[in-house]
């Protein structure tokens, strides 16, 4: 597996991992709050210009684009989506290890991250502290997700 920085060719690929991976895996929500969810990262301009203001990692594997993560320049981990054939592979530890690096690099103390249901385990075993359980709006519906954050200098 490759871990490489993001191109704007990505965009497609970028968009179908997304896509799919909110579509595959997010059991814990209902029809409604997955559809906003997946509707909100639906337009690909906006996603560009969201990814062009983000610092963006890629994984590829076996050729395909295997994940996705983005570091906001005030340390917000934003982004952060594997391709359902790629979890539970390392593809989300290789990707985060390399938005800790980033992190770093831009002199971060702490990343925060607004983690999914589904998520949280991972990001809670990544050391990741929980600051709070939160209902946000998404295309006027309400969806949980937990605000946290990871200390980089111990």
């Amino acid at each position: 597996m490759e871990i490489r920085s993001y191109s704007p060719e990505d965009i497609e690929n970028i968009h179908s991992v997304i896509q799919r991976s909110i579509y595959a895996t997010c059991a814990y929500y209902k029809a409604d709050q997955i559809n906003a969810w997946a509707s909100a990262l639906a337009d690909k301009q906006i996603l560009q210009n969201r990814l062009d203001k983000s610092d963006v990692k890629i994984a590829i594997g076996n050729g395909r684009t295997a994940g996705v993560a983005s570091l906001l320049n005030n340390g917000v981990l934003d982004l952060f989506y594997v391709e359902p054939g790629f979890q539970r592979k390392g593809v989300g530890s290789s990707l985060l290890l390399e938005i800790e690096k980033s992190a770093l690099r831009n002199q971060f103390d702490f990343i925060e991250t607004e983690a999914s249901v589904s998520a949280f385990s991972f990001f809670k075993d990544k050391g990741f502290k929980q600051i709070r359980s939160q209902h946000k709006l998404v295309q006027e519906i309400s969806i949980k997700n937990y605000q946290m954050f990871k200390k980089l200098n111990n």
